[in-house]
């Protein structure tokens, strides 16, 4: 993941940061499970995330669960 500091087109000064980019530690994905798999899964359970564009699977583990029911935004 990265912050983007500029675009192209716009001018930064000299030694100015352009960009930022986050160990791969840090980076968080948000997901929505079915009701009927919900209890299939618990905090610090290891997943296998996949993407449309990535080359391959990566592993995450589990760091919340929501106690509410939430749902999918509709601009998925």
């Amino acid at each position: 993941m990265q912050d983007i500091y500029y675009r192209a087109g716009e001018w930064a000064a000299p030694g100015q940061p352009i960009v930022s980019i986050l160990p791969i530690e840090n980076i968080k994905v948000r997901f929505f499970v079915p009701e009927t798999r919900l209890g299939a899964l618990k905090i610090g359970q290891r997943v296998e995330i996949q993407c449309d564009g990535c080359p391959a699977a990566v592993s995450a583990t589990i760091r919340f669960i929501s106690t509410t029911a939430e749902y999918t935004p509709p601009i998925l």
